[in-house]
């Protein structure tokens, strides 16, 4: 009686690590640079810069985690309509470069407080495909 062969993360033939954990860590990765990681957590590490270059105070600085808040909730939905429709794949392909693009805008931001806000709503939108359901 012959035992199953249980396949082996690191392929014996090519010493490589199989598609299953270059998919794993193909999305450790988009997740790492994504909006998740880039938006969320770390908006309290930019908050001081964006304060002492704009002149905002801690309160005005903080409704943009709120607006990025609002704007994730609101398009939720919307994410997981699309990433039914269109598969995981075509929605992160689609989503890195406007995403990417949308956070070097944000250098060429006026000071204004509205245009700061309307960024925090935009960039998540861009990013639609990025958020950790799609890569799940």
């Amino acid at each position: 009686m012959s035992t199953p062969s249980v396949p082996h993360p690191i392929d014996a033939e090519n010493k490589i690590l199989g598609p299953a954990w270059r998919s794993a860590f193909g999305a450790a990765l988009g997740l790492t640079v994504g909006p998740s990681v880039l938006l969320v957590m770390a908006f309290g590490v930019f908050l001081p810069a964006l304060r002492a270059e704009f002149g905002w105070s801690l309160a005005e600085g903080a409704i943009g985690s709120a607006v990025i808040s609002i704007a994730i909730v609101l398009s939720s939905p919307l994410q997981g309509l699309l990433c039914d429709r269109l598969g995981a794949r075509r929605m992160i392909l689609f989503s890195a470069i406007p995403f990417g693009a949308g956070v070097m805008a944000m250098s060429l931001m006026p000071g204004e407080l509205w245009a700061f806000y309307a960024a925090c709503a935009v960039l998540p939108l861009l990013g639609l495909g990025l958020w950790p359901v799609t890569y799940n």
